[in-house]
Formats: structure tokens, C-alpha cells, sequence
């Protein structure tokens, strides 16, 4: 019983490990942008595993558009503020940014949903001090974290 048990182990683990270096089977994107909702405010993440630099533009429900630069298998984030309680809409596009005079190439058109909550004056003071004093993972604004 406990041979066919370790049999089982290792076919589970060699399979598993088939899947995970097969080409194109891999469930991971190039880059992978995360907007989380807090109160008035989307923070998005975005994450690359590309060659080149990115330049990628994240607006909120087609609203004004901000740029960050991510550098190459870098992470970067910006905080878009004054966002409309509610459900929106915030899309994120990157280009590769190769040098001259190689063309920029698109790499990540995406749209998500995000919930964003109203402003709470006494929860934000409250993050605000826990922001300036370093401790933002204990913030209770999800955007702020």
C-alpha cells in the first residue's frame, strides 16, 4: 500500500512539473496589473516579466490618464485619487519601450472591475498616521497597503 502510495506521489509530481515548464500552457501573463479599490482612491500594481522597459497608462473609468514606467522584471504602482464611490472600470495599456529605433509593441490591453468606498475622515486620518510612520501594511484602506 505505502509503494503505491510513493508510486502515486511522484507521477502526481513529475506531471505537475510537465505542466509547468510546457510552452504556452503556463496560466501567468507577461505582465499582470492589480487595481485594488479603497475609499476614493484605485491603486493598480503592474508587474513585468518582459526584456524591455514598459510604458504603460492606467485611467479609471476612462477618465484622466496617468503613465508609470515599469523597468524590466520590475514592479511599479500608481495611486489614482478622487475616484467615484462605486463599481469602475479601470484599464490598464503597456508598450514595450525598446530603444531607438525599435517599435514600441503592445503588450497588455486589460480592463477590470474594482469596487471603490466612500472617504471615512476618521479611517483615513488613521491611515494617514500609519503611512507616515512606515507602517502601511496595517493600513485599513486596501489602496493605501
Amino acid at each position: 500500500m505505502r509503494h503505491n502510495t510513493i508510486g502515486a506521489t511522484v507521477l502526481a509530481l513529475a506531471a505537475a512539473t510537465a505542466v509547468a515548464v510546457w510552452p504556452g500552457s503556463a496560466s501567468a501573463t507577461a505582465l499582470d496589473p492589480e487595481p485594488v479599490g479603497g475609499r476614493e482612491r484605485v491603486k493598480v500594481t503592474v508587474t513585468s516579466t518582459e526584456v524591455e522597459p514598459l510604458g504603460c497608462w492606467v485611467s479609471v473609468d476612462g477618465g484622466d490618464t496617468r503613465k508609470i514606467d515599469v523597468p524590466v522584471g520590475g514592479k511599479q504602482s500608481v495611486l489614482l485619487s478622487q475616484v467615484a464611490p462605486g463599481t469602475r472600470m479601470v484599464r490598464t495599456i503597456c508598450y514595450t519601450q525598446p530603444p531607438v529605433p525599435n517599435p514600441q509593441i503592445l503588450v497588455l490591453d486589460s480592463t477590470r472591475p474594482v469596487q471603490v468606498e466612500l472617504a471615512n475622515v476618521v479611517l483615513d486620518g488613521l491611515d494617514g498616521l500609519l503611512v507616515g510612520t512606515g507602517s502601511s501594511s496595517m493600513a485599513t484602506d486596501p489602496a493605501l497597503r
